[in-house]
């Protein structure tokens, strides 16, 4: 006699139409899985697809808001309008490398001044005031001397650690109240390490862009602002999809939704 092997096999089927059932998978967008492949995607970033000339037509936008800016009577208005509108884009470039888009972002759809102007104004200016109000206690506490200047930039060391998280929670929750230390200090302790290498690359792309400004835009009128208005672009570009990748690559992490 000889033995035979049986094979069990388990299959679920719909009590309905009694057909088989098969198990879904549903994949999210491909995720960074190094620091070098989120650098390399952010640097590739802007120069994709439409991406030079979104830069090109923004650079030349900026440029002519700088013009109205000067004007005694509108200047502020238009000061505040150039500043929401970047900063609303900057919220969208984040926001698109959060949710693993690959394409550069287009300029946001202008609706009317209070939503697409004012409210990322300001949202962005109490970031950045919360990150850096603290540098101005050394001076209201002892002047201008050169150890409350030295005091005040020490702060601004500690306190711009916060200020790249705090700008990733607001893009990904569209509020102010998303930048509470309760939310933002526990994200960047769950990935120190990579945040601290963000950190690093957004403030020498700030150092390098301020630099261009000192040295190209401040002599050489009217193109050399142009020119810098290309280059600081393309690296503000830059440093939001870098905070928009580290989010893609550690969401389960960070919590911040």
């Amino acid at each position: 006699m000889r033995d035979t092997a049986e094979t069990r096999a388990h299959a679920e089927s719909c009590p309905n139409c009694r057909g088989f059932c098969r198990s879904l998978v549903i994949s999210g967008p491909p995720r960074p899985r190094s620091m070098a492949e989120m650098v390399s995607d952010a640097v590739a970033y802007p120069l994709r697809g439409p991406g030079i000339g979104l830069i090109v037509l923004g650079a030349g936008f900026f440029v002519f808001i700088d013009m109205l800016s000067r004007s005694w009577r509108y200047g502020l208005f238009f000061s505040i309008f150039g500043a929401g509108y970047l900063g609303a884009y900057m919220l969208e470039i984040v926001n698109g490398g959060a949710n693993g888009k690959k394409e550069p972002q287009g300029w946001p759809e202008f609706t009317n001044v209070w939503d697409s102007v004012t409210i990322p104004f300001f949202q962005m200016a109490v970031t950045w005031g919360v990150c850096l109000a603290p540098a101005a206690l050394p001076f209201l506490l002892s002047g201008i001397t050169p150890g409350s200047v030295f005091a005040a930039s020490a702060i601004v060391l500690v306190t711009s650690l916060y200020l790249p998280m705090a700008i990733l929670a607001l893009a990904l929750n569209n509020s102010v109240a998303a930048i509470s230390p309760a939310v933002v200090l526990p994200a960047i302790l769950a990935v120190r390490w990579q945040y601290l290498a963000v950190w690093g690359l957004l403030a020498a792309g700030g150092t390098l862009s301020a630099l261009f400004q000192v040295h190209v835009a401040a002599a050489i009128p009217i193109l050399g602002f142009a020119a810098n208005a290309l280059v600081s672009l393309y690296l503000l570009s830059v440093e939001m999809r870098l905070l928009g990748l580290l989010y893609l690559a550690n969401s389960e992490r960070l919590k911040l939704i």
